[in-house]
Order: C-alpha cells, then structure tokens, then sequence
C-alpha cells in the first residue's frame, strides 16, 4: 500500500516541477512579445517597435516646455506673521512699581481683570520680565525685548 502512494507523490512532483518550468520560460518570453507584434503575426524586439515608432518635430514639444511652470520663476508662499509683540502686550497694563532692594511690579490683565505681582526673572502669560526700572519695565517674547511704561497709552 506504501508503494503506490510514493509512486503518486513522484508523479505530483514532476508535474509540479513541468508547470514551474512551463511559468518561468512564460515570464522570460511573455514581455518581448507584448505590444510589438504587427499586424501581419510576426513578433518583434521592443528595440525594433521603438525604431519604428514616429516621433514629433522638436517644434510640436517646444510650445508644451516654454509654457510648462518649471520654467517660470519661483514664488514663495507668503506665510501669514503672527500677532505682534505690541499686538499680544495691549492686553496688559502696569499699574504701579514697588521699589525696594528687589522692585517687584504690579501686571493687570485688561481682559480678565487680574493684577499679578511679580519681579524681575519671572513669567507672566508669554512674557518674561527681563529689568525692572523707575518708570517702566523690559519684558522679552521669543527674543524680542519691549519696554512698557507705567502710565497708559505710552507703550
């Protein structure tokens, strides 16, 4: 019983070895032949097809080129800025200076009407309060520095 089942499994694998054999010529020889047969039946090389294909006058491809945007200058985006430094401290207002060995200043948030005191070295909202003087203080945002003076409207 042993002896007819190795004799079929034999068979399977030589079969199966034809059709991997059959498919493999199939790909080598299959893409030489697509699209270049005539109308007559005879196969051609792809080199051959190529040679004879028509290919436009220069002039026909010039007009395509000249009007195609790789050959216009570039633009650049315009990328919108921002609020400013002045356009962010308009919220804020300085409602007096405490002098003493170390000044501290009083902030009020025009908008929701809280007062923060605060000296020099610490953060209010996105400012970092830089020198306290007199009259004003110096306050910086992303590297700029803006002085703010006590009295409104002055900025």
């Amino acid at each position: 019983m042993r002896n007819w089942e190795s004799l079929l499994g034999t068979l399977i694998y030589i079969l199966a070895a034809l059709i991997a054999a059959l498919a493999v010529v199939q790909l080598v020889v299959t893409p030489f032949r697509l699209g270049s047969q005539k109308s007559s039946g005879h196969a051609l090389s792809s080199i051959d097809s190529f040679r004879m294909t028509k290919l436009k006058p220069l002039e026909a491809y010039k007009s395509d080129f000249a009007s195609h945007a790789l050959f216009s200058k570039l633009r650049v985006a315009v990328v919108p800025k921002g609020p400013t430094i002045d356009d962010l401290l308009k919220q804020y207002s300085i409602n007096g200076i405490i002098q003493g060995a170390v000044p501290d200043v009083l902030i009020m948030n025009n908008r929701t009407r809280q007062t923060q005191i605060l000296s020099a070295g610490q953060s209010f909202d996105q400012f970092k309060i830089i020198q306290i003087k007199q009259h004003s203080i110096m306050v910086e945002y992303q590297g700029q520095q803006k002085e703010l003076f006590i009295a409104e409207g002055q900025q």
